[in-house]
């Protein structure tokens, strides 16, 4: 029989990892809705039955807090931990839907780590040409000249190509991340409508 008193303590010590006024406002509300039951007719028991079990409501409440730091965050490297904190918290809220939301992931990741590896390697390789174009310009004389201009101007352009692709592919980052905070935002407002 759960009280409360014994209600908001569990669910405060779940909720700890929040900032503390967002705590206090948590509680708040979660004490409101205990006053309105009360008001209602009802005992702290059926109350706290009714909103459910306090680390399973806690679990909601964190998903959807990261759900909401994905949303407003702005880096990529913030967007990737977030999501990587997201998938740990599905695999506790509901260890199936952690199975449907981890191969879409990895599917995306992958992509994201061969298109990066395209201008990653033409990078690379514009690298290789700025070298061997002072090489053969060093060495060869008049025709290493015309050979390290031939060469400089392939540079030219393998710079300008990782340069455009790494662009591509910063905006495509940004919008695989988007896609990936909606799907997450939906599973959870699936897995908290089918607990309802």
């Amino acid at each position: 029989m759960m009280t409360r008193e014994v209600y908001l303590k569990e669910l405060s010590r779940h909720i700890r990892a929040l900032p503390s006024s967002e705590v206090n406002d948590i509680l708040a509300d979660y004490a409101e809705y205990f006053d309105a039951g009360k008001a209602a007719g009802k005992t702290e028991a059926q109350i706290a039955d009714g909103l459910g079990n306090p680390k399973a409501v806690s679990h909601e409440i964190l998903m959807n807090n990261l759900v909401t730091e994905a949303e407003s965050s702005t880096s990529a490297w913030k967007h990737s931990e977030v999501i990587l904190r997201m998938l740990m918290l599905f695999f506790v809220l509901a260890p199936f839907n952690f199975i449907i939301v981890l191969g879409p992931f990895l599917g995306l990741c992958g992509v994201l780590i061969a298109g990066w590896a395209i201008p990653l390697a033409i990078g690379a390789a514009a690298i290789g040409l700025a070298g061997a174009a002072f090489h053969s310009f060093s060495i060869f004389g008049i025709l290493g000249a015309l050979t390290s201009l031939s060469l400089f101007f392939m540079w030219i352009f393998a710079l300008s190509v990782t340069v455009m692709l790494g662009i591509v592919m910063l905006v495509v980052s940004k919008a695989v991340f988007k896609m990936l905070i909606a799907y997450v935002k939906w599973n959870v407002n699936f897995i908290t409508a089918r607990k309802a």
